[in-house]
């Protein structure tokens, strides 16, 4: 009776050491996706303006209200409606190990006349 306690203790221990192994991956993953999702929106909050004309106060490099990162156009402005792709402000480890990609989707909706810009970032990643 005691040996079958002791063999259910071990399997139950194993178990919960094991899970603990395989999801760790998981969550560093996730954590990693979120922390790069708010960097992102952070960062967009410079761009935010009605002025979109070149000048030396204005977020990119050179100043153009261009995200840097954003290989999905040449030069347009980071918060122009539409898909943004910016896969290169990954970490190098998130794009290898993980196959991820990062973009960013930017609504626009008219308020009391305004327009008004919604943007949602995308991470994909495949845990392997």
């Amino acid at each position: 009776m005691a040996s079958m306690v002791l063999v259910m203790v071990a399997v139950t221990c194993a178990s919960l050491l094991l899970s603990t192994f395989t999801s760790f991956p998981k969550e560093k993953i996730r954590y990693q996706a979120a922390q790069e999702a708010a960097s992102l929106k952070e960062e967009l909050k410079n761009y935010v303006t009605e002025d979109r004309s070149t000048t030396a106060g204005a977020p990119g490099n050179p100043p153009s209200w261009h995200l840097p990162d954003d290989s999905s156009c040449a030069n347009c402005w980071a918060l122009a409606a539409g898909t943004h792709t910016v896969t290169n402000r990954l970490p190098l480890e998130m794009r290898q190990t993980y196959g991820a990609t990062m973009s960013y989707f930017v609504k626009t909706t008219l308020y009391q006349g305004k327009e008004m810009r919604d943007v949602n970032v995308s991470i994909n990643y495949t845990v392997p």
